[in-house]
């Protein structure tokens, strides 16, 4: 696994080491591992953003303004990485600020394939994370579970409801 993580610039951080978000060790159950790509320097000041995989145009747009807004006062975007308001809330942190994107899958596995290039921007000045480890598929099941690190990365969540 070390081999996997060195050839792609995977790092691998637990509840011990510094760079683990503190906040993530005080939910219950926290990940025994994360697996990173990017930086997890800037999550001492976060908000989590997210919503429906089928937004309608209003929420997108809605998503992207708010994210830029608030990144734009140093304030982090966590989101999930999914279609929908995840996207929007990571383009938007983008054009001001820094985003991080927690995956259902593990760090070397793009889903959905669309984002490859948005997932390539946020680990410039963010981070792309997860539990699972490399070449871990993404599956229904996951999605629920990396919530928890959502939210324990988070100070607040935003939820932007306007799914179609």
């Amino acid at each position: 696994m070390a081999e996997i993580c060195q050839k792609q610039k995977i790092r691998i951080c637990t509840p011990a080491d510094e760079e683990y978000p503190p906040l993530l060790k005080r939910i219950y159950d926290p990940p025994l591992a994360l697996y990173y790509r990017g930086r997890l320097d800037r999550l001492d000041k976060c908000l989590a953003i997210v919503g429906a995989r089928k937004a309608t145009p209003y929420g997108m747009a809605a998503a992207e303004q708010l994210a830029a807004s608030v990144a734009k006062a140093g304030i982090t975007i966590v989101s999930g990485g999914a279609y929908g308001i995840d996207t929007a809330a990571h383009r938007g942190a983008l054009k001001q600020g820094v985003t991080v994107a927690v995956l259902g899958c593990g760090v070397d596995v793009v889903y959905p394939a669309a984002n490859r290039k948005l997932f390539t921007a946020i680990e410039e000045g963010g981070a792309i994370i997860s539990e699972y480890p490399p070449g871990t598929k993404p599956l229904p099941a996951f999605f629920p579970v990396r919530n928890r690190i959502i939210s324990g990365i988070a100070k607040g969540t935003l939820v932007v409801e306007a799914a179609e």
